[in-house]
């Protein structure tokens, strides 16, 4: 014997929500620049959260310029 669900819209049933979240996914993609995207980490010394907390514009940028230029 095959389960088969009715439409119950629950967000976590697979059934029901497949076809949202194939649009929702489709929609992420066209948003996508033609580039190769990648995840980088950064982990800081605990001691430079106040530092960094008081000067974010300039520390944030000087941050993203590093990483530009790997």
């Amino acid at each position: 014997m095959d389960v088969s669900f009715n439409s119950c819209r629950n967000r976590h049933c697979p059934k029901c929500q497949h076809s949202v979240q194939q649009e929702w996914v489709e929609a992420q993609m066209s948003k996508l620049l033609p580039v190769g995207y990648f995840h980088s980490f950064l982990r800081s010394l605990q001691e430079l959260n106040t530092l960094v907390l008081q000067n974010q514009a300039l520390l944030y940028s000087i941050l993203i310029k590093s990483v530009g230029h790997c």
